[in-house]
């Protein structure tokens, strides 16, 4: 005859303990709760990982530039691009190292904001502040080293002559 349910309290300690194996190994419900933990601790870990190194590089697509618009702050330069001119406007951007930067500004400086207009007419916006620092749309600020931002004024009046 099979184990049967007894009444409360009657159960022996090795009783309940072969009930609670026998459980465990049928829940179907446990071994996908075990393996939801192994996925979400996978991807929190990834997350993490991603965090240490940083995103960076700006998220800007390459196709599909209609044009770009620099112009400065204060105000004095203002530029406009089109076809190769605009296409390495955009290498650049995209090729930027990024570090993540939390916190206030340690520099007053002119700033540039770039405005790239796709084809099918989404924009967006590249401020890129103080030689130092750079912002797409209303995201996040990133650190980005000297020499990278004299680039951009290098790249500027080499397009511009």
């Amino acid at each position: 005859m099979k184990n049967r349910a007894t009444p409360a309290g009657s159960c022996s300690p090795a009783a309940v303990q072969s009930v609670s194996k026998q459980y465990k190994r049928r829940d179907p419900l446990r071994a996908i709760s075990y393996s939801l933990k192994k996925w979400i601790a996978s991807i929190l870990a990834l997350v993490f990982a991603l965090a240490l190194v940083g995103c960076n590089r700006l998220l800007i697509k390459k196709e599909n530039v209609k044009n770009i618009s620099v112009s400065s702050d204060p105000s004095g330069y203002e530029y406009a691009f089109q076809g190769d001119d605009a296409q390495a406007i955009i290498d650049y951007l995209t090729s930027l190292n990024l570090i993540p930067h939390h916190g206030n500004f340690d520099d007053v400086g002119m700033s540039w904001h770039i405005s790239i207009e796709y084809e099918n007419g989404n924009t967006v916006r590249v401020y890129h502040n103080c030689n130092k620092y750079v912002q797409m749309n209303d995201g996040s600020w990133y650190q980005i080293t000297f020499e990278e931002a004299d680039r951009f004024s290098a790249l500027l009046e080499e397009l511009n002559q």
